[in-house]
């Protein structure tokens, strides 16, 4: 007998928060310079909220297989509103019950804030979710790039010094006979 579970952990200079206002002016930059193939994979894969994109209502509900470019400006304003709001949710969960924070090393150590669920078929937690926006690191689900330059904006530390600011790990506990 065995459970599945999958963590994520992310790590910040001991004593400091994710620096909101220089992420979301990344996304903003991003965003705004995003091609129509980003801003098709973003709302391919649910990181645009399609109820809050002015004028949605009215488009066709049989979606090209890319955007048309008269839609580009209120994708990019609306991927921006939402990948702002991910962020907002990825810094309050961090206060969250669903995450715990360790410290790692004395003085200018590192605080590490870990979460984690059951396999993909449960829920996992809501800071699992939320933390999506700078762990994204496939880029047939985000666009390449934009999580390591999120995550490095909000001031995370990447554990390699190479790799992305944040782990997903699978872990796989059996129970002893």
């Amino acid at each position: 007998m065995h459970a599945a579970i999958t963590l994520r952990a992310l790590y910040l200079p001991a004593g400091t928060t994710i620096d909101l206002d220089s992420a979301k002016a990344t996304v903003t930059e991003l965003c705004q310079a995003a091609t129509l193939d980003e801003l098709n994979l973003l709302f391919r894969e649910e990181w645009l909220d399609w109820d809050t994109l002015p004028g949605s209502q009215d488009w066709p509900h049989d979606w090209p297989e890319y955007p048309l470019p008269a839609l580009a400006g209120v994708l990019r304003a609306g991927a921006e509103q939402t990948l702002h709001r991910r962020l907002d949710r990825l810094a309050a969960s961090l206060h969250g019950r669903d995450v715990v924070r360790f410290r790692v090393g004395d003085g200018d150590g590192v605080d590490a804030y870990v979460t984690g669920g059951l396999d993909a078929d449960d829920a996992l937690t809501d800071a699992y979710d939320s933390w999506g926006v700078v762990v994204a690191t496939d880029p047939d689900r985000f666009p390449e790039g934009w999580a390591g330059q999120i995550g490095a904006a909000a001031g995370l530390l990447r554990p390699d010094g190479a790799g992305p600011a944040m782990r997903t790990v699978p872990v796989t506990f059996h129970r002893w006979a």
